[in-house]
């Protein structure tokens, strides 16, 4: 003794994205009728979830729905296609759970449980600069460091340029200076890309200075002058104790008492 039944089950495949543009695209999610007879009902809802996990639960976020507007026969199959953009801020592995006749429209018997297909999908997010390197001007001789920070789908490349040349093994997201000199002033940005997408910095400028300090005599007065950010301090004696200069900025002028003293500029 035999019977007429109806079936629908479905296949999606796996998918790798970018988050850079929307999803486009769950192509190839194909829905079989396996009965033995017509659906019948001639319309009926299929049905994409994102989740965390293989299992359609109400914490899952519904991508959209697509309209099947018409009966399917034994055997006859349909490609199911849908347009969705993912929420905003996903990344990394994923599933997509897509569910035929979700709403339970034609009636299958004991044969409902393969109408939800469980494909992986992985996010790919391009880099984005969160932090990005800062300019600044610092003396000759000192330590500089450019810092940017970035997310995005690892690995992430670093390429580091001055003045628009790229800088020899500064794939890192730190570009460090032990001692600048003078040939490293300039503008520097940074190029960083994966799979997916590049981004670039914005520019940061090293603007080194050289410390000077020079007295001189106008109109007959002793005066002090130097170049560079710096504090002036003074001695009588070259191993006695220094003396800050509150509030002196170049030019400085010596007053009487401040003759026979020796100065010198500290960073």
């Amino acid at each position: 003794m035999t019977s007429n039944r109806q079936g629908l089950s479905c296949n999606c495949p796996s998918a790798v994205i970018s988050r850079s543009t929307p999803l486009r695209g769950i192509r190839r999610a194909t829905v079989t009728n396996t009965g033995t007879s017509s659906t019948g009902a001639e319309v009926w809802h299929d049905a994409v979830h994102l989740s965390t996990d293989e299992e359609l639960d109400e914490g899952d976020h519904l991508l959209g729905q697509v309209v099947r507007p018409d009966a399917l026969g034994t055997d006859q199959a349909y490609d199911s296609t849908l347009a969705a953009t993912l929420p905003q801020g996903i990344s990394g592995s994923w599933y997509l759970l897509v569910t035929t006749d979700v709403d339970n429209t034609i009636h299958e018997d004991l044969f409902e449980h393969d109408n939800t297909v469980v494909a992986r999908l992985t996010v790919l997010m391009p880099p984005t600069i969160a932090t990005h390197p800062q300019g600044v001007s610092a003396i000759e001789g000192d330590e500089v460091t450019f810092t940017v920070v970035a997310t995005g789908t690892e690995p992430m490349e670093y390429s580091w340029s001055l003045n628009g040349s790229p800088i020899p093994n500064s794939n890192n997201p730190v570009l460090r200076f032990g001692a600048i000199t003078a040939e490293d002033a300039g503008v520097y940005q940074v190029v960083i890309s994966n799979t997916v997408g590049t981004v670039t910095s914005n520019s940061a400028t090293l603007e080194v200075v050289r410390l000077t300090l020079r007295i001189l005599t106008v109109d007959g007065v002793p005066v002090i002058e130097w170049s560079g950010t710096a504090r002036l301090e003074w001695t009588d004696r070259l191993m006695g104790e220094w003396h800050e200069l509150q509030d002196a900025s170049s030019p400085f002028t010596i007053v009487p008492e401040g003759s026979g003293r020796f100065y010198r500029l500290v960073r």
